[in-house]
């Protein structure tokens, strides 16, 4: 099942969106283009560590509305899961687990589930095998249902046998000979922050998984140690000219900023549909005028390495009492604005507990 317009994944570490603050985004992501989005925000424990308990009555309310606000916006509507340890207790587990996906798709009138075994640890030698079993009997019970699956290996980055243990030799091979052709794979390029997606590297995993990918691009998200000090603001870079025939689907995870957030996803429709670079440049403008407003503007203008480039702690106490200052009248009339005082005041700092709390 393939969907290739822009989506959103909301699969970021740290603090989640605030409700309105989530349905005033997809109301502008669906403007910029984007068809998609899913719910998978590392902090939802009842869809992560507690996945077994499944989501209570208060967890199903909000979704409901997000669900129907994406219904009215003629977005397709997702819900990641990531079912910890259940590789190891498939056996006694899977029936209830599959029990709370047919649940979830019927309560919360999902078009996409993902089932997410990113960041866990390694627990089975043939781990390939078991996630695809557990996916495909998930699949099997919901037919009607786009399946999107995430490895514990989906990039080719070192770093990710250095946290989760030495990936199996026949993973790939184990998920190419077993998984369900209909399900589709995320990757999230060479590293897990690519700063390039080639044709060419995507050809290169759509061998080794036997299909083409899903792409989860890790941009302009901003939720670990060192990129939580930073706002990633500039447009989309080293995607060009992708062939849509070399990926199923494209997700973007965008920052803790949900606001701000929307100045660089303004450029990744248009730069997917290979738009002349002045077009994306006029849009990005157009879509940074709109949302930061002539203060915000201005301290682009005074600091313009605030876009990627100065991290929170090189900005002086001086220069964040300017900037504060300066955006101080206009703070309920632009989201992004207060969004920015909060990362100057240090809101978005990134906590290490996010990382044992799953």
């Amino acid at each position: 099942m393939e969907n290739k317009t822009p989506g959103i994944i909301e699969g970021f570490y740290g603090h989640e969106y605030q409700e309105d603050a989530r349905l005033i985004f997809l109301k502008h992501a669906k403007t910029l283009g984007f068809g998609q989005y899913i719910y998978a925000p590392k902090g939802a424990l009842n869809l992560r560590g507690h996945y077994l308990k499944g989501l209570d009555e208060n967890d199903f309310l909000k979704l409901e509305k997000i669900s129907a606000h994406c219904q009215n916006l003629k977005i397709s509507f997702g819900l990641g899961v990531s079912p910890v340890n259940l590789t190891l207790t498939y056996k006694e587990n899977l029936e209830h687990f599959i029990e709370l996906c047919s649940l979830y798709v019927e309560r919360l009138k999902l078009n996409i589930l993902a089932i997410l075994f990113d960041d866990l640890k390694l627990d089975d030698p043939t781990l390939g095998k078991t996630q695809a079993l557990i996916v495909n009997r998930v699949q099997e019970a919901l037919p009607h249902t786009r399946i999107i699956f995430c490895p514990t290996y989906y990039s080719f980055d070192p770093i990710l046998e250095k946290l989760f243990g030495k990936c199996p030799k026949t993973y790939f091979q184990d998920l190419k000979e077993n998984l369900d052709p209909k399900i589709g794979i995320f990757w999230t390029g060479n590293k897990i922050l690519s700063k390039s997606i080639r044709n060419e590297d995507l050809i290169k995993i759509t061998k080794l998984l036997g299909k083409a990918p899903v792409i989860w691009d890790n941009y302009p998200v901003n939720d670990g140690k060192i990129i939580s000090k930073y706002l990633h603001l500039k447009p989309f870079s080293g995607r060009a000219s992708l062939d849509p025939k070399n990926y199923q689907g494209y997700f973007a995870n965008p920052m803790n900023e949900a606001a701000l957030s929307l100045l660089p996803l303004s450029t990744l429709s248009p730069l997917l549909a290979q738009k002349k670079p002045n077009e994306i440049k006029e849009r990005y403008l157009k879509v940074a005028k709109k949302i930061l407003g002539p203060k915000g503007l201005e301290v682009l203008a005074l600091y313009p390495k605030l876009c990627n480039e100065l991290s929170l702690d090189e900005i002086s106490a001086d220069d964040k009492n300017k900037i504060l200052d300066l955006i101080k009248d206009d703070l309920d009339k632009y989201p992004a604005l207060n969004e920015l005082k909060l990362f100057l005041e240090g809101y978005f700092a990134f906590d290490p507990k996010c990382l044992t709390d799953i």
